[in-house]
């Protein structure tokens, strides 16, 4: 459950960073690098560089799910972090 959890957030952040791909202009680099180097961070599972993009008080609310914080979020990255070949391709 806590890794469909973080594959949800990680979809949901490509969904919403999906415009700045199609952005252009210079007041588009910052959220594209940004993306760029949130998807990298996962890719590599980078723990530290996944957290980076999330505010400290951010609230993930998933449809009956309780809500979860930060440290929530984060564990769930690092427990799926640390089984990759459980992860879904």
């Amino acid at each position: 459950m806590e890794r469909m959890k973080a594959q949800t957030i990680g979809l949901s952040l490509a969904l919403c960073f999906l415009g700045a791909a199609a952005c252009v202009g210079a007041e588009c680099e910052p959220l594209q690098s940004a993306f760029e180097k949130w998807v990298a961070a996962y890719a590599n599972r980078n723990l530290i560089g996944t957290m980076s993009i999330f505010a400290d008080d951010v609230n993930m609310c998933f449809q009956g799910a309780p809500d979860a914080k930060k440290a929530n979020l984060e564990k769930s990255y690092r427990d799926e972090f640390a089984h990759p070949e459980q992860a879904r391709r």
